[in-house]
């Protein structure tokens, strides 16, 4: 079972010039505390849910396939040693959103680096769906406790083939979530057993240990020591 690396936005796409058939997102898949595929490698998620009032990012990975072939270059007929090139490299993730109620949010494209070899399938990538203006349009919007939309998260991937420089660009996956405000307490300072100032952190064991607030995952508040 695969690890899957997160960043702030992350991700790993290929494809062929000019041809966005060529690099394709499958699905995607919750993740465990450790960052895997929650459920195993084959299970799917459909959608997510997020609540704005304790979390401010949305984790998720995607699965997807490059069909992209390794150049090589041959002398006399014979390929030469060490010349098999063909890496795609991805360059910015671009983020596209609507929702219903309806809520301006602006798409936003994020620079990212990452390289993915030539035909491999089955691979992960780890995203946070939440950008920093998508999170600064839904907090203004749900301010208030009992609030909600569904959120319908574009996101396409562009970069560059190594081998002939040409600019590609993913398919595009949405993924909608239902985004949420419990009114429940973020956390905040608070003062342990032994009477010494702490802060509440999160214990709840949310997608790569970020804590609770996603897909039904509630928080699990404890006070620690500052």
């Amino acid at each position: 079972m695969k690890h899957v690396v997160i960043a702030l936005v992350l991700s790993s796409l290929c494809a062929c010039s000019g041809d966005e058939q060529s690099i394709r997102f499958l699905g995607a898949q919750r993740l465990d505390a450790q960052c895997k595929p929650a459920g195993g490698d084959t299970t799917f998620a459909s959608d997510g849910s997020l609540d704005i009032s304790v979390r401010n990012r949305y984790l998720i990975s995607f699965v997807f396939q490059s069909t992209i072939e390794t150049a090589t270059t041959t002398v006399g007929g014979q390929p030469l040693a060490g010349s098999a090139r063909g890496d795609a490299y991805v360059d910015s993730v671009t983020f596209a959103y609507s929702s219903d109620p309806a809520v301006a949010i602006p798409s936003e494209t994020i620079p990212q680096y990452l390289v993915v070899h030539p035909g491999t399938n089955n691979n992960q990538f780890g995203l946070d769906l939440i950008t920093p203006k998508a999170l600064n349009a839904l907090q203004t919007t749900l301010n208030n406790a009992g609030g909600s939309l569904t959120l319908l998260v574009s996101v396409t991937a562009n970069g560059h083939i190594e081998y002939s420089g040409a600019k590609f660009t993913s398919n595009t996956i949405t993924f909608p979530i239902t985004v949420f405000n419990s009114g429940a307490p973020p956390g905040g300072n608070c003062t342990t057993a032994t009477g010494t100032p702490g802060v509440l952190v999160d214990s709840a064991a949310g997608p790569c240990g970020s804590g609770g607030g996603q897909d039904g995952l509630v928080p699990t508040f404890q006070c620690v020591a500052t």
